[in-house]
């Protein structure tokens, strides 16, 4: 794991850094918010202008840290304008110049994954149209399915990315998680510690922007961000990795590191999703090492060693920081026990929600009730504690089973499929050799999709800007490497 202290990833951290300061600078003096949203946008013009795949790396950047894309927003009236909507059309404009130029080819139309990605589309067109013939709220079909168009840049991305790129693409994805780290046990630490002048401007920043979510557990403070899906997937491409740099014997303690700086957002995030998806994906790459690579019992009890002193020092360092003045006393354990508990507010609401969708579903099952379909139900989550009426739903897969119905669905699931299988073709076809770097990338892209996948059970992620962009990533890798490389040629230095 060299990347970590490389230049390249010290200056995409930093520059990370440098626009959250920016943004939360701008949540302080509003003023400064429009003035650097004007002159980021600007400035994206011109760089994708110049170089289309440098307007991708920075599109890639406010994707894995951004959450819901509002870092930075332009007011009007009613209306937010967010850095990733002005990001997304500008690559897309550019992109389409270059179409109309003939300097891009629309290579995506001819690979391998583009009958199904257009049957999908098929099924969102007809999600919108239900929307309207069921008479849904215009409004609410909108919001419902705008998410859903990040994935036309499937189209710029499949013709600028190249394999030469995703050295720059890992570094950037690499400076993320480590931001993502820090952010989350810098917002961990004042909140517990409930420092002055600062926690309410945080907070509000937080929630204004679209970051993240801080909620009061006891004394402890749960702080979940969207973007934490990428430390989660991001642990899997680090542990894959890992497992490489121990087969070759060169185990860093940036290796470690990496691993560490992923697992410090998971467990202060709080989240049960997260915790779900990293359980299963584990236990089937701990499987997949088994039964497929031939590790011995000796070979995985190490790894899972690394993995448990992992966690244990995320532990200690929550446990420590808790420690410091002024001291806070909170039991841990009890806490998650209660965060598992069937009767937490959250879980309940979920659960009280899922027999009302479910009978919604059952209204239009096979081809759906279109986006903005509403359902109503008792809530008892204490921000609302009372009937409920939202679009949008925890339940993932059946939010998209509800809107397209389970033709749609199942469309869209034998699309994920197809991307899974041919990064699986890559891993299959060539042995974890000690050279094999570059097999230990796909198998960790692939298990980042197997938690993906996981954690949309319980939380949206598939139809959400976050989800469908890792999506793109892992379809435009895994079609570079298996068309460049060839399945038998899997050496990368």
């Amino acid at each position: 794991m060299r990347v970590f202290f490389q230049k390249p990833y010290l200056i995409f951290l930093l520059l990370i850094v440098f626009f959250e300061l920016l943004s939360f600078l701008g949540y302080l003096v509003p003023l400064i918010n429009r003035f650097a949203f004007l002159l980021i946008s600007l400035s994206f013009l011109f760089l994708t202008f110049w170089k289309l795949e440098y307007g991708i790396f920075v599109l890639l950047a406010e994707l894995f840290i951004g959450s819901k894309g509002y870092l930075f927003y332009l007011p009007i009236g009613p209306i937010k304008i967010s850095l990733r909507m002005i990001l997304f059309s500008l690559v897309m404009l550019i992109w389409l110049i270059g179409i109309i130029r003939k300097k891009y080819k629309l290579n995506f139309l001819h690979s391998k994954f583009f009958k199904f990605y257009f049957l999908f589309s098929i099924f969102y067109l007809w999600g919108v149209l239900a929307g309207f013939l069921y008479r849904n709220s215009k409004d609410l079909i909108f919001f419902d399915a705008n998410a859903w168009l990040y994935f036309l840049l499937v189209f710029p991305i499949f013709d600028v990315i190249k394999k030469e790129h995703l050295d720059k693409i890992f570094k950037i994805l690499s400076a993320a998680i480590s931001w993502l780290a820090i952010k989350t046990f810098i917002l961990f630490f004042i909140f517990t510690h409930q420092i002055p002048f600062i926690t309410i401007d945080l907070y509000r920043w937080t929630r204004r922007h679209g970051l993240g979510e801080i909620t009061q557990l006891d004394s402890f403070y749960r702080i979940f961000l969207q973007s934490q899906i990428y430390s989660l997937i991001g642990f899997f491409i680090f542990l894959s990795i890992f497992v490489f740099l121990l087969k070759k014997k060169k185990v860093s303690f940036f290796s470690f590191l990496s691993l560490f700086l992923s697992v410090v957002p998971i467990l202060i995030s709080f989240s049960r999703s997260f915790w779900l998806g990293f359980v299963f994906t584990l236990i089937i790459f701990f499987l997949f090492l088994k039964i497929k690579e031939n590790f011995s019992c000796f070979d995985l009890g190490k790894i899972f060693f690394i993995i448990l002193l992992v966690f244990l020092l995320s532990f200690g360092l929550i446990w420590l920081s808790l420690r410091l003045p002024p001291k806070i006393r909170i039991d841990l354990a009890s806490l998650v026990e209660k965060r598992m508990e069937i009767e937490e507010p959250a879980t309940s609401s979920r659960l009280l929600q899922l027999p009302h969708l479910l009978d919604a579903i059952l209204e239009k099952p096979i081809f759906g009730a279109g986006f903005g379909k509403t359902i109503s139900y008792f809530s008892t989550d204490p921000r609302i504690l009372g009937y409920y009426t939202t679009y949008a739903f925890e339940w993932g897969y059946l939010d998209i089973w509800l809107k397209i119905g389970f033709v749609g669905l199942s469309v869209f699931l034998i699309f994920i499929g197809k991307i899974f299988k041919e990064g699986w073709k890559i891993v299959e076809n060539c042995k974890l050799k000690i050279e094999n770097f570059q097999k230990s990338l796909i198998l960790g892209l692939l298990s980042g999709l197997v938690a993906l996948g996981m954690t949309h059970f319980t939380s949206p992620y598939l139809n959400h800007p976050l989800g469908i962009g890792y999506l793109i990533i892992c379809l435009t890798i895994f079609n570079q490497i298996s068309y460049e490389s060839g399945y038998s040629n899997c050496h990368l230095e």
